[in-house]
């Protein structure tokens, strides 16, 4: 047996390789590697070490601090909390191991270190860091950057992928190569590092992609270490801290990002007087980057003179009355994202012609809104009010904010614009001719706008679109029926993600507030390479979806919130053969009738609160790609029959199939985990 440990270039092996001709008397050669790239170079499949579970993580702790002696009853439960908050990770275990067999061992002790479990893995960075710094140490440069910006993100934090994406555009860390977007490449970026295992994969999207990653704890320290060291990221965690970095000299002070912590803020009298004295400091002309994280009112007109040449400006998590006008003079900036109560854009934001990502929120922080929604879909009001005369027989619905803003005309001047983030519903004003130019071929994104009569002349000016949605009225009468309508979108050939999201009740003056059923526009015509589609209170009836299921590349159906009327579906033998991920959100769906080659690619299956579901159909667990089968807040029939289809699986060997069930009851329903069935 011959072992090459942490290869970190394949030619390492293709150096050593005819010296170990394969002879066939059953000798071996093992190689360890921290890079999963290289794997396809070795010729063989390999190896993926998982993190530890529970169980191993104790036996492991266990074996470090006591050796072959026994733990003492007293510890034993404290022993493990401390092993599980160690994530997984053996490297992490045998530090913590290390201090604990090296101090009392007493309860008292144990329990301080439980409760702080990652301040005293970090505390003898000797233990660790160099063997965590060889992977840094071999990054590319680009890769360095990318890894060390994610250390601004809190601890634990499950960082937003297109999120961490966009920011590292704006910062300047993607290489263009060929005509490969930027985002592209920034995914291949992200694939690398997780494929390094420097980053870890912390949720996974519909479509199978990934929505969410996060740094264990040791890794971020390092890169907290490292973006120290290189001037690269100041956290500001005190108001004391947050007064230096003003008085310190500009040339002594050369942090180039700045993240403002709410905690900095806690030390002071008031919030607002905290940021209101910064403006007369001096300016720190480093800095290229501010963020921070939740913090109450305050005021921020101190930032267009404080940070001059700002690139990134993340501003959403705090409460604002509204945006400064004085914000446009910073003329670098290449992302901004800001909440305010009293939402306007004004004219002059075009003035900021290096903006490629502009999200403008209204209303509470996204901190609230994660608070107070469901888990299966966004927390929505049931109120309802009478929409203007010439929706004729018709019902509004107020979903978060039913008018969102308006857009001003002069953002078709900010050419290298890539993603627009807008309130629902918001109105994007009638184009005139003086507007230049005239298409902006970089604009990727627009969510959520209003349906207008401007739509047509937007949707001509933005070609590239891969990314869009529309809120508002989608529903119109004509000659007794009501139509889902919206423009044609045929001519979007990159056109991936469409949302549609419907405030208008179909109803009939006789019965008060009962919906009826609404059919697709005869005209309609859908982006020919659609992978991802979101129907939202369209209230189409159950016929309709045998149109969707026709187009040739869906791979994501979510219908949510009355999408569908009507108790019963019978799927058509047509359509959704490529669909993998289908969700069906509080829908009054009875009967189902569906067959394993109606869906013949489906991967993932998602119920919530289809409460009058009697049955889900047995023959979907015969679909051969079939992994998940969730549910949530369904009728017990339906739980039921979920529960049989995975035991029938089963009886004939299929034990990939997972199945997930949270209960009904009021309190799992609120703080229960999801619990394989059985």
């Amino acid at each position: 047996l011959v072992v090459m440990d942490d290869i970190w270039h394949i030619e390492a092996w293709s150096d050593l390789k005819n010296y170990f001709p394969n002879d066939k008397n059953g000798s071996r050669i093992i190689f360890t590697t921290r890079i999963t790239a290289l794997q396809p170079n070795l010729e063989r499949a390999p190896h993926f070490l998982r993190f530890l579970t529970k169980d191993e993580s104790w036996d492991l702790l266990r074996q470090k601090v006591f050796g072959k002696g026994s733990c003492p009853l007293e510890l034993v439960e404290i022993g493990k909390q401390i092993a599980r908050k160690c994530q997984g990770l053996p490297l992490a275990i045998v530090v913590v191991a290390g201090l604990l067999a090296k101090t009392d061992k007493i309860r008292g002790w144990w329990k301080q270190v439980a409760e702080s479990v990652s301040s005293y893995i970090v505390s003898d960075p000797k233990q660790y860091i160099d063997t965590l710094e060889l992977s840094y140490n071999h990054l590319p440069p680009h890769l360095k950057s990318c890894f060390l910006f994610m250390g601004a993100f809190p601890e634990d934090y499950e960082i937003p992928v297109q999120k961490l994406i966009r920011l590292w555009v704006a910062e300047g860390f993607i290489r263009q190569t060929r005509k490969k977007r930027l985002e592209d490449i920034a995914k291949e970026y992200l694939m690398d590092l997780i494929d390094r295992n420097l980053v870890l994969v912390a949720k996974k999207g519909s479509a199978g992609g990934i929505k969410a990653c996060h740094l264990h704890d040791l890794l971020r320290e390092l890169c907290l270490r490292k973006a120290e060291e290189e001037n690269f990221l100041k956290h500001i965690y005190k108001h004391e801290q947050l007064f230096s970095f003003f008085s310190s000299k500009p040339r002594g002070n050369k942090q180039r990002r700045m993240c403002i912590r709410s905690k900095a803020m806690l030390n002071a009298p008031v919030y607002s007087q905290a940021f209101g004295d910064i403006s007369p400091w001096p300016s720190a002309p480093h800095v290229r980057s501010f963020l921070c994280t939740p913090l109450s009112f305050v005021s921020i007109s101190f930032i267009h003179r404080s940070f001059k040449l700002l690139r990134v400006l993340d501003l959403s998590p705090i409460k604002i009355s509204s945006i400064p006008t004085e914000i446009v003079n910073l003329v670098h900036l290449r992302y901004l994202a800001i909440r305010a109560n009293y939402l306007t854009l004004p004219p002059s934001i075009s003035e900021l012609y290096n903006l490629e990502t502009l999200i403008a929120i209204e209303g509470v922080s996204g901190f609230e809104i994660d608070q107070k929604s469901s888990p299966c879909h966004d927390h929505l009001e049931d109120s309802y009010f009478r929409s203007s005369s010439r929706w004729g027989n018709l019902y509004s619905k107020d979903l978060l904010k039913p008018y969102g803003i308006n857009v001003p005309e002069t953002i078709w001047k900010m050419v290298k614009l890539r993603h627009l983030y807008i309130p629902r519903g918001s109105y994007i004003k009638e184009l005139t001719n003086d507007i230049y130019p005239s298409v902006l071929d970089n604009l990727q994104t627009i969510s959520q706008i209003r349906l207008s009569n401007s739509c047509k002349d937007v949707l001509a000016r933005t070609p590239n679109l891969k990314r869009l949605g529309f809120s508002g009225g989608l529903i119109s009468k004509l000659e007794g029926y009501f139509y889902l309508a919206f423009p044609d979108l045929s001519s979007l050939n990159h056109l991936e993600i469409l949302k549609l999201s419907n405030w208008i009740i179909p109803h009939d003056s006789s019965i008060v507030r009962s919906p009826i059923s609404c059919i697709f526009q005869s005209a309609l015509k859908f982006p020919p390479n659609l992978k991802k589609l979101t129907l939202e209170a369209t209230y189409l009836s159950w016929e309709e979806m045998s149109i969707l299921g026709m187009l040739p590349n869906l791979e994501v159906l979510k219908l949510m919130r009355h999408a569908c009327i009507g108790q019963r579906w019978e799927t058509s033998h047509w359509g959704f053969r490529c669909l993998k991920f289908l969700k069906l959100d509080d829908l009054d769906i009875a009967q189902w009738k569906a067959y394993s080659i109606h869906f013949p690619s489906l991967q993932h299956l998602v119920l919530c609160k289809c409460e009058k579901l009697e049955k889900i159909p047995s023959s979907l667990g015969d679909i051969p790609t079939l992994q998940i089968l969730e549910l949530s807040w369904c009728s017990r029939f339906a739980m039921d029959s979920a529960r049989q289809i995975q035991e029938e699986q089963q009886s004939v060997g299929n034990d990939l199939l997972k199945v997930l069930i949270r209960a009904n009851s009021r309190r799992e329903t609120e703080h229960g985990p999801y619990q394989p069935s059985g």
